[in-house]
């Protein structure tokens, strides 16, 4: 199920049965100047669509009042609409780790950003970089990107050696 709009994709309940945390996703297609191999592979590449996902903690009261639920392929609890406010959902990156007490008492942390291909943590200056992603009503508010590190062009330079080297 894909939608530009925040929907309600999972209704988790809480150690208060009052409480409740909203599982909001939001599909976005990628602006072109941020998918460049798109505009000029257009059938290869095609639209890139980034999928974000917030968390929203909201009480019995909440639910009812808005009427919320859980979407399904054929009902889609749309976010926006059930409570009346335009809303959508942002991405703020940042250096900083997150880390968390769970109910048993072990304590989480955040995983760092990771390219998908490769595995390796995405860094910017030898920091790791991480993403957070929060429901807003602010429809100005822009996302925080922190650009990470490119390949450095001396190890393929370094690679391409040794493969003249190999096959010479």
């Amino acid at each position: 199920m894909q939608t530009e709009n925040v929907r309600v994709s999972e209704i988790r309940p809480t150690s208060n049965v009052e409480v409740f945390n909203l599982v909001l996703r939001q599909e976005i297609t990628k602006p072109m100047d941020k998918n460049g191999l798109a505009f000029f592979l257009p059938k290869v590449i095609g639209a890139q669509i980034e999928k974000r996902v917030a968390f929203r903690t909201v009480d019995q009261e909440f639910m009812d009042e808005y009427n919320i639920f859980e979407s399904e392929e054929d009902n889609v609890c749309d976010f926006a609409k059930a409570i009346g406010m335009p809303c959508k959902i942002v991405v703020d990156e940042t250096f900083e780790q997150r880390s968390w007490e769970s109910s048993d008492g072990t304590i989480g942390e955040q995983e760092p950003k990771i390219n998908p291909q490769t595995g390796e943590v995405l860094t910017n200056g030898g920091q790791a970089i991480y993403r957070n992603s929060r429901l807003t009503l602010d429809m100005d508010e822009l996302d925080e990107f922190i650009a990470h590190d490119k390949v450095s062009a001396q190890a393929t330079t370094t690679a391409s050696a040794a493969v003249r080297a190999l096959t010479s």
